[in-house]
Order: structure tokens, then C-alpha cells, then sequence
């Protein structure tokens, strides 16, 4: 059974003339060991930090065309939840808990991963940084894909993965555990 995904959940309700209806609602990212289920918002709302004065910028949504644009220019298929992010937000710029991030938007993936990562890390889509030494990579060497750091000088075991999903690599990062072995 695969552990960890998409799903739509019926839900199912009476209308007014007491007929039975179901509705399908969309979950973006759901653990069947605990059975927690998580909507964008909520992880937004839980990992995303509200700085004072609101400092952290969310962008307009990517449509499902600009990411599967995306897709196809890097021959990739981005997981789930990654791809909620950024239909939830295409681009982000502040705070994860206590760490700085800045990921990038669908239109600058591409030029980014060309910039930074196809010369020396084929292997790596960008797809932002911390602002310092690290930018935040997709490992597509392995299947399932690993979301993690890579240090801008560095070589390919300088690669630290941090999570099958995105909202692994962004736990670890709002725990502050992105530097510990696991």
C-alpha cells in the first residue's frame, strides 16, 4: 500500500431534501500510519512562520499548466505535495520556523537549475536557497526523489538529504534537525 500522496476523501452529507450527496474533497498530503491528513493551508499555517510585521511574502498561485510546463522541461514529475506548494504559492520568500528560505517560482525553476546545478549536479533541480552557502535541491538520482541541501561549492557527497517529500524537507528544516544524521 503506498503510504503517501494525494488522495480525494468522499465526503458525504444530507442536502435538504434528505438525499445522501458525496462531494469529493482533494487532500494533498496524508500519512496512513497515523491517519493525519493535512490540507496546503494547514501546512502552510503549521511550518510557515508569521514573522512581525508579516515579512514573509507568498506569491500568486502556478497554474497546473506552468508546472506541468516545468515538468516537461526538466523530464521530471515533481511529487505531490511539491507541486501543492506551488499551486498554493509559486515562489516564497521568509521563514521556516527560525530558518530563512527562498524558493523559487515555476517560471525561474528551469533557468536556476540551468545556472547552478547542470554543469557539475546534473542530477539536481534547484529550487531555492537559504540565502547563505545552500540552495534546496531535488535529488532525481533515486526514486522516490529526495528534496535536500547542497552547498553551492561543494561535490555530489556534499549532498544532505533531507526528505522524500516536501513537507519532510521542510519539517526537518522547521525542527531545525537539517544538519543531523537520520
Amino acid at each position: 500500500m503506498k503510504e503517501e500522496g494525494s488522495i480525494f476523501l468522499p465526503l458525504f452529507f444530507a442536502t435538504t431534501t434528505k438525499k445522501l450527496k458525496c462531494v469529493y474533497l482533494f487532500c494533498t498530503t496524508y500519512n496512513w500510519k497515523s491517519l493525519a491528513f493535512c490540507t496546503m493551508p494547514d501546512f502552510i499555517k503549521k511550518y510557515f512562520r508569521r514573522t512581525e510585521g508579516d515579512k514573509n511574502k507568498f506569491n500568486s498561485p502556478a497554474t497546473s499548466e506552468q508546472i506541468a510546463s516545468l515538468e516537461n522541461q526538466l523530464e521530471i514529475k515533481f511529487p505531490n505535495d511539491y507541486k501543492e506548494f506551488l499551486k498554493f504559492t509559486n515562489g516564497f520568500e521568509g521563514f521556516v520556523n527560525e530558518f530563512f528560505v527562498r524558493f523559487a517560482p515555476a517560471e525561474q525553476i528551469y533557468k536556476s537549475t540551468q545556472d547552478t546545478c547542470a554543469e557539475f549536479f546534473p542530477w539536481a533541480i534547484y529550487i531555492g536557497t537559504n540565502g547563505n552557502v545552500e540552495m534546496f535541491v531535488i535529488d532525481k538520482r533515486q526514486t522516490p526523489y529526495q528534496f535536500g541541501l547542497l552547498p553551492y561549492i561543494a561535490d555530489d557527497n556534499d549532498f544532505i538529504p533531507l526528505g522524500d517529500t516536501f513537507e519532510k524537507f521542510i519539517e526537518r528544516l522547521y525542527n531545525d534537525t537539517a544538519f543531523e544524521k537520520q
